[in-house]
């Protein structure tokens, strides 16, 4: 996990307007109707008491595609999409 946060403050250089490390409120992104004020979600983040297990999970994942000789670029391809669809730091 404290590799994860490390890259974090090394991708995002300037973090001014950023909550660095994970999040610990809900992730929202979407719209609101004009009309209503209701939620149009496009898409609905994980829990962020969630996140540590989620993350801890897909770095085992890593290590047990890495261990099988699982192909590289599909486990950088399984790896991503899970993180793209579950976690959303």
């Amino acid at each position: 996990m404290e590799e994860l946060l490390r890259l974090q403050q090394i991708v995002i250089e300037n973090s001014r307007f950023v909550k660095m490390g994970l999040r610990i409120q809900g992730g929202f992104e979407g719209e609101h109707d004009r009309t209503t004020g209701e939620p149009i979600p496009e898409h609905i983040s994980a829990r962020w008491q969630d996140l540590e297990t989620l993350l801890s999970g897909l770095i085992e994942t890593t290590s047990i595609l890495e261990n099988a000789q699982f192909h590289p670029v599909l486990s950088a391809a399984e790896i991503a999409l899970a993180l793209y669809s579950s976690t959303r730091l």
